[in-house]
């Protein structure tokens, strides 16, 4: 492969073309974008330096894919309309065939470009609708976001014209199946691109890959001082984070490009959050440090029902979450990819088939800490809850405002799914090493049921046969006087009663575990009055 070299138009230093399909790249030394011209190549503008967001790729690795061979060229971030970015970085593959690599929330989603049917006809942009439906080969994809992003920072190749500031307009898509793709609007003809969630194994790169991987990547903090109060106050992801509280004056800033901007006081109220903001812990083999809490509840029949949230940070994996109901039952949260359309009261992920329990619109009412979007208090979701204990799946679908289009005045709309399994109080002390949590009252509703198991009913059967063996046993040693019958009757009931009581008591469980839901399965058994929608959650 011949790479083409070229002066860049800003400053006269080498620019480089090793991709003869390359369209734009990024000057190393005054960031100018420079388009292809092999003779005359032309200078789109200065964009910014790519943020560092822990990316184990860099530009110059190579892997590969399917048995076909790629190395990445480049890379564009995003910045979604919330303010968080994203990296996506463009591989070149064999007969000038590029891969589109998504990153985001700590996942990889491989796309190539796909050639829509002759004839076929996408709808526009405005009229999509979240749930819609595309059939692609044999799957069904649901849009499951459309919002409008802009390029903030670039380098390297890049196969299509980048610009600093240019708008991306596009709709992600999902399928049960585990497939993504994304309608492009960006352009006059929609392009749309089709893959799956890949690994980094799957793409052939490990840490011993050839510019390797950064090792020992931690919470790194800067210390700042609130434009409020003066007060300082510590960063745990600077170049991630778009909120964070200052503990001295309860303010809530913005943080604008690593400027803080006052937006807010939160009032002289304070929360102390039961896992300490700053907390390390380990759950489910990744360690964790707690960079957030907020409190949300639903309003229902009058009441106000709230609950807790934890936002946690790993390196590795990014964001997840813990939940912390009001009667103090928790949930450890993780997005995945699913589509949001919720048409039923049952629905089945990994061969589980999930309830309705639950649905509303939950409000934002305290924050304190760091967070990976703009969120304000009031800030409010429609959520819709699924339950196959210890499991729970969530919809929840943005709800735009008059209040947030200052903030956000780009178009926004997206349901996510999240998965939440049930952690129980013991679990969340061991983790964080903490004592004395308060333990939960009643029945949770994603609470792990009485397992009976085949060792009790084993062992019920066996009482029964030794007392009919010892009842045969009498009768044949005393003939004259065998054992009476109402004894060995009673020995019958008080033993048959164990396992009749222990199901009585697994059923009243899954009763009381519904009494707050609406959409009980048991009807009037449950007490629908006392229904805490927070406890969903």
């Amino acid at each position: 492969m011949k790479a083409r070299t070229a002066n860049c138009p800003a400053c006269g230093g080498p620019v480089t073309f090793q991709v003869s399909s390359s369209l734009v790249t990024v000057c190393n030394f005054c960031n100018s974008v420079v388009a292809r011209g092999d003779k005359h190549p032309k200078d789109c503008g200065v964009i910014a330096d790519v943020v560092d967001l822990n990316s184990p790729l860099r530009v110059g690795m190579t892997g590969s894919y399917r048995n076909k061979a790629f190395f990445i060229t480049g890379r564009v971030q995003y910045k979604h309309p919330s303010g968080a970015s994203w990296n996506e970085w463009y591989l070149s593959f064999p007969g000038e065939r590029w891969g589109w690599l998504a990153e985001a929330q700590g996942n990889l989603y491989l796309m190539f470009e796909q050639q829509t049917k002759k004839g076929t006809r996408i709808a526009e942009f405005d009229n999509l609708e979240l749930g819609q439906e595309f059939k692609v080969r044999d799957e069904s994809l649901e849009v499951t976001e459309k919002a409008i992003a802009t390029v903030s920072a670039a380098e390297g190749e890049i196969p299509w014209a980048v610009r600093p500031g240019l708008s991306h307009t596009y709709a992600d898509l999902k399928s049960k199946q585990g497939s993504i793709g994304t309608l492009d609007f960006s352009d006059s003809s929609v392009r749309f691109y089709f893959g799956s969630r890949v690994t980094l194994d799957a793409i052939g790169i490990t840490p011993e890959s050839n510019l390797g991987i950064p090792n020992d990547i931690s919470v790194q903090g800067i210390q700042v001082n609130c434009p409020n109060c003066a007060g300082s106050l510590q960063m745990m992801l600077p170049d991630q984070s778009l909120r964070i509280t200052c503990p001295n004056c309860n303010a809530l800033l913005d943080v604008q490009e690593g400027n803080l901007i006052y937006m807010d006081s939160l009032g002289a109220k304070k929360f102390d959050p039961v896992v300490p903001l700053g907390a390390k812990g380990v759950l489910f083999g990744k360690e964790y440090t707690v960079i957030g809490f907020l409190k949300r509840f639903v309003f229902h029949s009058g009441k106000s029902y709230p609950w807790t949230e934890y936002l946690l940070y790993s390196p590795e994996v990014k964001f997840r979450w813990l939940v912390k109901t009001q009667d103090s039952h928790w949930s450890f949260i993780e997005q995945i990819d699913y589509p949001g359309s919720t048409p039923s009261s049952k629905l089945q992920f990994e061969t589980k088939m999930f309830s309705l329990y639950d649905e509303g619109t939950s409000t934002v009412s305290y924050v304190v800490g760091e967070f990976p979007w703009r969120v304000r208090i009031g800030e409010q979701t429609k959520i819709r809850d699924y339950i196959s204990p210890p499991y729970m799946l969530s919809f929840e679908q943005s709800i735009a405002d008059d209040a947030n289009a200052e903030q956000a005045p780009i178009v926004s709309s997206e349901v996510t799914v999240s998965k939440g399994t049930y952690v129980t109080a013991e679990e969340i002390e061991k983790a964080f090493s903490l004592k004395d949590i308060r333990r939960p009252l009643g029945v949770g509703s994603i609470q792990p049921s009485p397992n009976l198991g085949y060792r009790f009913l084993i062992t019920c059967g066996s009482f029964l046969g030794l007392i009919t063996i010892i009842n045969a046993i009498a009768g044949w040693l005393h003939p004259s006087n065998p054992p009476d019958g109402r004894i060995m009757v009673m020995a019958f009931c008080a033993v048959i009663g164990f396992p009749i009581g222990a199901l009585l008591y697994k059923w009243s469980f899954e009763i009381k575990r519904w009494q707050n839901s609406d959409f009980s399965p048991y009807g009037d058994l449950t007490a629908a009055k006392n229904r805490l929608p927070g406890e969903s959650l």
